[in-house]
């Protein structure tokens, strides 16, 4: 996978340090999200979809269909799902909004 040259980043997306810095606030949730077990299912979830369970687009982000802050499972199939990052975006704020 290829790096991401950061000073490329930060030309086209000035906040992107920023931004980086704040997506994952808990380390633990870092140590997660880079695991090996994350990785191989997160694998299996974009095999096993291939597209937006929501408007059949393009996939891009896999996401927990009930949220782990919410007790849903880290790593079980049956709460995991394909989604285009508009729906992963739209998903979320409604459940910010809740």
């Amino acid at each position: 996978m290829p790096k991401l040259d950061k000073e490329y980043a930060k030309k086209i997306s000035p906040g992107f340090e920023k931004k980086k810095k704040n997506w994952l606030a808990n380390p633990e949730d870092e140590a997660f999200y880079h695991s090996t077990a994350w990785r191989k299912t997160r694998k299996f979830i974009i095999a096993r979809d291939c597209v937006c369970q929501m408007c059949k687009g393009q996939g891009r982000e896999v996401d927990h269909i009930i949220p782990i802050r919410l007790g849903g499972s880290k790593l079980d199939v049956k709460n995991l799902q394909y989604l285009c990052s508009r729906c992963h975006r739209k998903k979320t704020k409604n459940e910010k909004d809740a």
